[in-house]
């Protein structure tokens, strides 16, 4: 008896294409509207599930989930007392938290998830294939993108730890050398890509992804597997010393980071440090709302490009520490899981977030939801895994 494939209801082919466009999607505003058309998609995506998927969303309310409605809650409570309630970047984050939460209790089924894996590899795809073909080689400077409108280099390469993090446990779990070698072509291609995009703090967190992604996974090493990993690396840091341009060399220098403070953070994170230290007993505590660092550009003219310190100027010492135990919980539910890989996501979205204001961004949300939906499941190629399964 031939057995009947599992469906793929119509909430996650929509998800699928709100996954294609995930890397790319700052740059979507402006073609129908000033918002990305993938946050477009995503209410669609919510609407339908709630519609036609109602019957597979079952609530558990373990101690992640009440954490992280806790946490959604105090931001809540942040944005009215900050008084930025309708603003276009709170109403998004708003929506997002409210989505991951049904998302990360909705029932996908194994072929549904195996698709989303797939959609997550050919986004990056579609993302570096855009970045490589934009590339002057001759150029003495960054990679500036537009698509829309401009595409902030930073978030752009941020949005690829998924990816990097499938990619990199598919070269590790691969079974035949050629599928290794694809795995570490696709790898370092995109490290290429980050480099000419010149977001060194996103580099960091991509190889926190990948080198901790190869660690968790050193018990299933064999000396061949170990090889082509360091042939791989060795590769990489061989491209970058003798075929990038002098410029990208020099921008991703130790010596050149310190000079110029990591593009001024170190003044902006002492600025707001300082500010933060001379506020009021309320402020200090309950912080300044969510939203005041877009509306603080008397105190540095910019943001703090730290989600920590964020937390803690706009959340105050209790957003901060609701904060740090998100994260610590999060830890908790993966360490507890099946699926170890989910940490390199997790380290890897902290080690940009240092440098980034990424709780703002959809990286956030969807990385929970990534977390959450893989946590017990191979987070690699599904056709690598055994036929007889």
């Amino acid at each position: 008896m031939v057995k009947n494939k599992e469906p793929i209801v119509l909430p996650s082919l929509i998800f699928s294409l709100y996954l294609i466009l995930f890397p790319i999607d700052s740059a979507l505003g402006e073609l129908i509207g000033t918002i990305s058309i993938n946050n477009y998609i995503a209410i669609a995506c919510l609407a339908v599930t709630l519609v036609f998927a109602i019957r597979r969303i079952i609530f558990k309310f373990d101690n992640f989930t009440i954490i992280y409605l806790v946490y959604v809650l105090y931001q809540v409570f942040s944005i009215i007392k900050g008084g930025y309630f309708f603003t276009n970047r709170n109403i998004i984050f708003l929506f997002y938290n409210f989505m991951t939460i049904i998302f990360i209790h909705v029932q996908w089924t194994e072929r549904e998830k195996n698709n989303f894996k797939n959609m997550i590899i050919l986004s990056m795809i579609v993302a570096c294939y855009i970045i490589f073909t934009n590339i002057n080689f001759n150029s003495s400077g960054r990679l500036y993108l537009s698509l829309g409108r401009n595409i902030d280099q930073n978030y752009l390469s941020a949005n690829l730890i998924f990816g990097t993090a499938i990619i990199t446990n598919s070269m590790i779990r691969a079974k035949k050398t050629r599928q290794r070698l694809i795995f570490a072509a696709l790898l370092i291609w995109i490290l290429v890509c980050i480099f000419y995009l010149g977001s060194r703090g996103s580099l960091f967190g991509n190889l926190v992804v990948a080198g901790l992604t190869i660690w968790l996974n050193r018990k299933s090493f064999n000396v061949l597997t170990t090889l082509i990993v360091v042939f791989s690396i060795l590769i990489a840091v061989g491209a970058a010393l003798i075929m990038l341009p002098d410029w990208i060399r020099e921008r991703f220098s130790f010596s050149y980071m310190i000079s110029d403070g990591g593009s001024g953070r170190l003044t902006l994170w002492k600025d707001f440090l300082n500010y933060y230290s001379g506020e009021s007993l309320g402020e200090i505590i309950f912080g300044n709302g969510r939203g005041f660092i877009y509306d603080a550009y008397m105190i540095t003219n910019n943001c703090t490009h730290n989600i920590f310190l964020k937390s803690l100027v706009e959340g105050g010492i209790i957003g901060f520490i609701l904060h740090i135990i998100l994260f610590v919980e999060l830890f908790i539910t993966v360490n507890k899981s099946k699926s170890k890989d989910m940490i390199a996501i997790i380290a890897g979205y902290i080690g940009c977030g240092m440098f980034l204001d990424l709780d703002d961004y959809r990286i956030f949300p969807l990385m929970i939801i990534i977390i959450m939906m893989y946590k017990d499941e191979d987070y690699n190629f599904g056709y690598i895994r055994s036929k007889n399964k």
